[in-house]
């Protein structure tokens, strides 16, 4: 590996992919959970030398090229993935068309008796894609229900 820059970071690349694997876990589906700063939609953020990034779009660049303009998105719809093989570039139309074909609603809504279950799931370690699949929302929406349960009381 290089010890040079990339392109737009202060942090040699060698020491980039270290904070990514140093900072996530492997998970039974293959994701790897970014396992420190989330942001309020589920995806991770890192401290690439100059600023806070996206964790997925930092390891693209790392692991991959510099994806530009273009969206980092995610073939395993898990947004605190940073696991560069479930990464893959597309245009903003690519992202959305990428959602409709995959019957993903942001906006799903989880019914209130469906909760429990929910919950139960996420403590039984069943992976957030799974879940997410059993109950007909994103991965996304797993994370928000596993994160703000307590507030919610349950």
């Amino acid at each position: 590996m290089s010890d040079t820059p990339t392109p737009r970071t202060r942090f040699p690349k060698d020491r980039l992919e270290k904070v990514i694997s140093g900072n996530s876990s492997k998970q039974p589906d293959g994701c790897w959970a970014w396992s420190r700063c989330i942001n309020s939609r589920g995806y991770g953020l890192a401290w690439d030398g100059l600023k806070v990034v996206l964790a997925h779009r930092l390891s693209y660049e790392v692991f991959n090229s510099d994806p530009g303009n273009l969206f980092v998105c995610h073939r395993c719809d898990v947004p605190h993935c940073v696991n560069p093989e479930h990464l893959f570039l597309g245009t903003n139309g690519d992202n959305s068309q990428d959602a409709y074909n995959k019957n993903r609603n942001p906006n799903a809504k989880i019914a209130q008796d469906k909760i429990a279950s929910l919950i139960e799931a996420i403590d039984s370690g069943e992976s957030t894609s799974k879940i997410a699949a059993r109950f007909g929302v994103t991965p996304a929406a797993v994370w928000y229900w596993n994160n703000k349960r307590n507030e919610h009381g349950i």
